[in-house]
């Protein structure tokens, strides 16, 4: 299991749960398939199953406005994220 997966320190994560989620998708031929989690938090099992090519891609929302808000902007955003403007407030 790949670790790390998540750029975020998240409580209450479901990364713990990927031997056993990666199982169920290999036994029931579920691989290569779509992957949606509602609850998102740090997306640490989300990310891992898409690391390591369980799952073809990942869908991913959370009631949290400010979890959903970080995800959206690093999959929309990506070019505010160079360190030039990360840092150009330190």
């Amino acid at each position: 299991m790949p670790r790390g997966t998540s750029p975020l320190r998240y409580p209450g994560g479901k990364t713990c749960l990927y031997p056993l989620v990666s199982r169920i998708l290999q036994n029931n031929r579920l691989e290569r398939r779509h992957y949606a989690e509602p609850f998102a938090g740090g997306c640490g099992l989300a990310l891992a199953l898409l690391y390591e090519g369980h799952v073809s891609d990942i869908h991913i929302n959370d009631v949290d406005a400010s979890i959903w808000a970080l995800w959206h902007s690093v999959l929309n955003d990506t070019d505010e994220f160079t360190p030039d403007r990360c840092f150009r407030y330190a």
